[in-house]
């Protein structure tokens, strides 16, 4: 099982680096490269600066995260990539629903941003026509059916749960004091400086990257997507969401997220 896990991951990465019609070579060096990603960090002792300490936890081989979770996160910006480069098809927009399901049962905070991505994406595909979207309403309900499907049996563990298993699987409940108290938390660490530097900075440069219509920068936006998303996944999530468990993971996907937008920049 786990070199399955290791074999999508380098098919799966070789495969987006060469949708940005790199040679075999060099996405076969990129891909090693980010296989051994946290081994280069800790080698290089930038596992001691604060946001490097986070990047060394984007691929390791413990299970299931990220060993497992990484794979279906690669599965779905393939995907994605693949979609902007055709028309929609049914078996997308099922598969869709089903990478969908996997995030949700293996790693939530992936998979609200992976939601809210591709609601972004769907709107800047379709130029925010709301008309045309009411016509591809077909797909979207499919891939939900899709998703309900598939992610069932944890909906339903979800909602029969013990309440002393909740408890050891840290599960906490949301009230309105706690969702002020961490949205007031986030608020304030996103105002911080170096936040908004790396904000400013990624967000220029992919405006200046679009102005000047470079080629395949369609495929990076996708990133940014992902790194804006998972922004705004905190908020989200906290906002409406009942209960919790460790809140930290939406913060560090931000520094992932925005790791894998500067480098496919």
């Amino acid at each position: 099982l786990e070199f399955l896990f290791i074999y999508l991951f380098v098919i799966l990465f070789f495969l987006i680096f060469s949708k940005f019609n790199l040679s075999a070579l060099t996405s076969i060096i990129f891909t090693l490269i980010f296989f051994q990603l946290s081994y280069i960090i800790e080698a290089t002792n930038l596992n001691s600066i604060p946001y490097f300490s986070v990047i060394v936890d984007f691929y390791n081989l413990r299970f299931q995260r990220p060993l497992v979770v990484i794979p279906f996160l690669l599965l779905f910006i393939l995907l994605v990539i693949n979609l902007r480069e055709k028309d929609y098809e049914y078996k997308d927009f099922i598969l869709l629903g089903f990478l969908l399901a996997l995030s949700f049962t293996s790693h939530y905070y992936f998979f609200v941003i992976e939601v809210l991505a591709l609601i972004i994406f769907i709107l800047l595909k379709e130029r925010f026509n709301f008309f045309q979207l009411l016509k591809r309403y077909k797909f979207f309900f499919i891939s939900i059916i899709s998703f309900l499907s598939f992610s069932l049996p944890f909906l339903l563990n979800l909602i029969y749960i013990e309440p002393d298993y909740s408890e050891r699987l840290c599960l906490f409940e949301l009230t309105f004091e706690r969702k002020t108290t961490l949205l007031g938390h986030l608020i304030s660490k996103m105002l911080e400086i170096k936040f908004l530097l790396l904000f400013l900075t990624i967000t220029i440069v992919n405006f200046f990257l679009n102005s000047k219509k470079l080629k395949k920068v369609e495929l990076s936006n996708i990133f940014y997507i992902l790194f804006l998303s998972s922004i705004l996944s905190p908020f989200v999530f906290i906002t409406f969401s009942p209960t919790s468990c460790l809140v930290y993971h939406f913060t560090n996907a931000i520094v992932v997220f925005a790791f894998l937008t500067i480098f496919f920049q």
